[in-house]
This record gives C-alpha cells, sequence and structure tokens, in this order.
C-alpha cells in the first residue's frame, strides 16, 4: 500500500517539476520581452517535502541498538521526535550533569533516583 502512494507521489512530483520549468521559461521570456534583461540565466530549485511515515517505535529501538556503534549526536539526530540537533544535545548534556552531579539547575541538589523495577515494568520494560 505505502509503495504504491509512493509510486504515486514520486509522479505527481515529476510532473509539477515539469510544470514549474514551463512556468519558469514562460516568466523569463515574459521578462525578456518586456525589456527586463538579467533573467536569462537565473536559475531554481524547486523542492518537494514529503512527510514519510514511519513505525517511531522501531526507530527508536533502533536508535537505542546502535548507541555502541555511532556517536551520540548521530543517534540522536535519527530519533524521530528530535527537529533541533544542538538544542537536544545541550538538554542532554544538561540532564547529564544534573544526574551525574547532583546539582538542581534551581541551586541545591537534585534528588534522582533510579526506577524502580514497578517503574520499569510500568514503561513496557524499557529502561528509561
Amino acid at each position: 500500500m505505502f509503495s504504491e502512494i509512493d509510486i504515486d507521489t514520486n509522479n505527481t512530483e515529476t510532473e509539477f517539476q515539469s510544470a514549474f520549468k514551463a512556468v519558469l521559461r514562460f516568466v523569463r521570456d515574459y521578462l525578456s520581452n518586456c525589456g527586463k534583461k538579467g533573467f536569462e540565466n537565473e536559475e531554481a530549485e524547486i523542492i518537494f517535502n514529503r512527510d514519510v511515515l514511519i513505525n517511531e517505535s522501531e526507530a527508536i529501538n533502533n536508535c537505542r541498538l546502535s548507541m555502541d556503534i555511532l556517536s551520540k549526536e548521530s543517534v540522536i539526530a535519527q530519533r524521530p521526535w528530535v527537529k533541533d540537533l544542538r538544542a537536544e544535545l545541550e538538554k542532554t548534556d544538561k540532564a547529564n550533569n544534573i544526574k551525574e552531579g547532583g546539582k538542581s539547575v534551581f541551586g541545591g541538589t537534585a534528588d534522582i533516583k533510579e526506577p524502580s523495577d514497578n517503574d520499569k515494568n510500568m514503561n513496557g520494560g524499557m529502561k528509561l
């Protein structure tokens, strides 16, 4: 089913690319006929952004499994919910500093404990 949708999307994109190129040729010719010079060699790139359906749980598990062979930055960049890699790295570094040093961002000390077996079971057996 998804492969058919992807094929249809590719065909539609090809048709739109062709149509946009024709419109750009028309605009260049029109500007040239109106005496507006300097647009003959201008290039335009038309980019279609697509949202692709993915299995988020599988993507996250694949990230977790690749932690030993890829850099932290590469793994975090591939997580489906991460939009800004730099901001996410800063957040994780800050969280790790708090956990390791026991310092709270508000001054004092943070009371950070490891999840109990009950907490682990409530999260589907996944360690947070």
